[in-house]
């Protein structure tokens, strides 16, 4: 394949990645996502004869120079990171023309996005594993001092693995926090992160910290049971204020068929206070909410799957009642002992008077000279 050297200030029209070799090692084979600030080719990393994954940072920002120092700073973070739901980046570089990019885990599943955009909400049976699993991965990242800064479903993929189980894999670490502060990277209209999971602190430009992360968790499964986020403006300046100032649309306000437990909104909505200091302080502490709330969900009238037969499972069958024959055996066990007890009683009533009258007749008689004498000693 020739070597990369043409300069794409844009990724528009021709795309003259592919079919090019960037650094000698991975053959660029096709596009497969475009955002913001970055486009995702399908890669051949030619060493190891594997599909991978390159994110190619678009020349704005490739050539911003704090972005840049924080690329470099905010990739040796994410080789900490080694979990089974964050995708695995494990190089980084800079083409010739100057771009810089990333080389990950080739996913070949949706986003979560994709799949809301799809189904819509999800029933609380499909949504509570990947819940549980998107914990994992933040819990993994926050004690690693790793804040993603831009959790939503669109950074979230779904795979399925060999069992046809959802495996969640979060996407993006870290790339929000290249860009905070950096006057280039905010254009018309658009603020780092997405306005309708943006938590209030980021809305005011204040520092982040897990607790941020925990906000934009909150609305996303809010989203993931309703279809919908809880603070929609007609622009991004009328969301933010629903960020700042409103509460969140009670569950049932917004999608008017749920049937979960109360328990589990409390914990969503925890999540969304508006003062960190009010929320969840780690994602340890909200998964166990979570694991506390959601088996309540799962209520035995509920069907087993959103698609196919509606099959609801049987109520289990009631406790047997205690049996009244138990209690009068007892009461006649109880009787009858004491029954025996009177008639032991009375034997050895009659067996000792017996004995009495026979020692009685068999007394010898005594004289009267001896009784006296023995009163004069």
């Amino acid at each position: 394949m020739p070597m990369l050297n043409a300069n794409l200030e844009n990724f528009e029209g021709v795309d003259h990645f592919i079919g090019t070799q960037i650094d000698n090692k991975y053959d660029v084979l096709e596009n497969v996502g475009q955002g913001g600030m970055s486009v995702v080719y399908k890669a051949m990393q030619t060493a190891m004869n594997r599909v991978v994954a390159l994110k190619m940072l678009k020349m704005g920002l490739s050539s911003d120079p704090i972005f840049k120092q924080r690329f470099v700073r905010e990739v040796s973070m994410l080789g900490k990171l080694n979990h089974p739901n964050i995708v695995t980046v494990f190089d980084s570089g800079t083409t010739p023309d100057g771009h810089l990019y990333l080389a990950m885990d080739f996913l070949s599943g949706s986003t979560l996005q994709d799949v809301l955009d799809k189904s819509g909400a999800l029933p609380i049976e499909r949504a509570a594993p990947l819940i549980l699993q998107i914990c994992d991965a933040l819990n993994h990242a926050h004690k690693r001092d790793i804040i993603h800064r831009d959790l939503k479903p669109g950074n979230i993929m779904i795979e399925t693995d060999h069992r046809g189980q959802e495996i969640v894999k979060i996407v993006d670490f870290g790339l929000a926090k290249m860009g905070e502060g950096s006057e280039r990277l905010t254009r018309a209209g658009e603020l780092w992160g997405s306005s309708f999971y943006m938590s209030p602190e980021q809305c005011n430009g204040a520092e982040s910290d897990v607790r941020t992360d925990i906000y934009s968790f909150g609305i996303v499964m809010y989203q993931m049971v309703t279809g919908k986020v809880p603070f929609r403006g007609s622009g991004f300046m009328e969301t933010v204020t629903k960020q700042l100032n409103e509460p969140p649309p009670p569950l049932k306000l917004t999608k008017a068929d749920l049937n979960l437990p109360d328990m589990l909104e409390i914990v969503m909505f925890k999540c969304l206070e508006k003062a960190p200091e009010n929320r969840f302080q780690s994602v340890a502490d909200l998964k166990s909410a979570l694991q506390t709330a959601l088996p309540e969900a799962k209520k035995p009238d509920r069907t087993l799957s959103s698609t196919g037969p509606q099959r609801k499972i049987a109520p289990p069958p009631p406790p047997p009642k205690p049996r009244k024959v138990d209690s009068v055996t007892s009461r006649t066990s109880k009787s009858s002992n004491m029954k025996g007890l009177i008639v032991l009683l009375f034997v050895l009533l009659i067996c000792a008077i017996a004995v009495f009258f026979v020692l009685k007749n068999h007394t010898p008689s005594v004289a009267p000279n001896t009784v006296s004498g023995q009163g004069k000693s």
